[in-house]
């Protein structure tokens, strides 16, 4: 909760309204959060290549879509359940 307050005090996420439950909050990321989010993920990529890992950027960015792939379908399979 703690975070969450602070992501939202500085501008980054927005509250929406959770359709699988009434009282919980659900947060996304606003367009400055969005622009946070690049700006920590081209640091990143920098950092990965000073640690000349011999992994293209390419790669990094398919690794990172199929992680974002699998948080998805976790989500909807626990939804299901509840």
């Amino acid at each position: 909760k703690v975070v969450m307050d602070q992501l939202l005090a500085a501008g980054w996420v927005q509250i929406k309204a959770n359709p699988f439950h009434k009282k919980s909050q659900l947060f996304e990321l606003s367009d400055e959060g969005k622009k946070a989010y690049k700006n920590m993920q081209h640091s990143e990529l920098k950092q990965m290549k000073r640690l000349d890992l011999d992994i293209s950027e390419k790669r990094l960015d398919e690794a990172l879509k199929t992680i974002i792939d699998l948080n998805i379908k976790i989500d909807d399979f626990l939804r299901k359940e509840d």
